[in-house]
This record gives structure tokens, sequence and C-alpha cells, in this order.
């Protein structure tokens, strides 16, 4: 909705339930990861979180800035969307613990 809106109040809802579905993702990944790693594991799970968190966006950058070079922006705004929408259920789909995880 966020690529196709002409409208600001709209644009301004897409970006505020992004940005708090993003800090929620971000919290819950969080906790899952420390609940769920070794003490002495921690560290190197960090390190490759980090690695994940710094490398990630700078790919999806590119990636965006090169579709939006070939095919407008527009259509680089709604194909990084439709690309995480499939990706997302792809994740969901493949790894059914990770759907039902809860600590007990």
């Amino acid at each position: 909705m966020f690529g196709l809106s002409r409208s600001f109040g709209l644009t301004l809802l897409c970006l505020a339930v992004s940005g708090a579905a993003d800090t929620v993702s971000t919290v819950l990944r969080n906790v899952v990861r420390q609940l769920e790693t070794p003490d002495e594991l921690r560290g190197r799970m960090v390190g490759v979180n980090m690695m994940f968190f710094m490398g990630g966006p700078k790919l999806g950058e590119m990636e965006a800035g090169l579709v939006a070079n070939w095919f407008g922006a527009v259509a680089s705004v709604v194909s990084g969307g439709i690309g995480s929408l499939i990706a997302t259920g792809w994740v969901a789909g493949t790894t059914p613990d990770l759907r039902r995880y809860r600590r007990y």
C-alpha cells in the first residue's frame, strides 16, 4: 500500500505500522535469541546476528536502488514489499517450530 499510496495520511499510516511491526519483530528475535542460546555461545550468536543486522540492509538498499534505477521508485517499493511478504510466508511455512515457539 505504501508504494502505491497517493495520500499523505495513508502513507504516514503505512510507515507507522511498518515501524511498529519492525520494532516488535526486533524485540521478539532478541528475546528468543537470548533465551535459547547457551551462555557459552551467546557472544558468537550476537556476532552472527550483527553480521546479518549490518549486512542485510545494505544488500536490500543496493537491490532497491538498482530496481528504482531500472524500473522506477514505485516499482522498487512495491516489488520490495511483495518480496518481503513472499520471504515471510516461505519462512513461516518451512519452520513450523518457530511459529509454535513457546517458552515455558
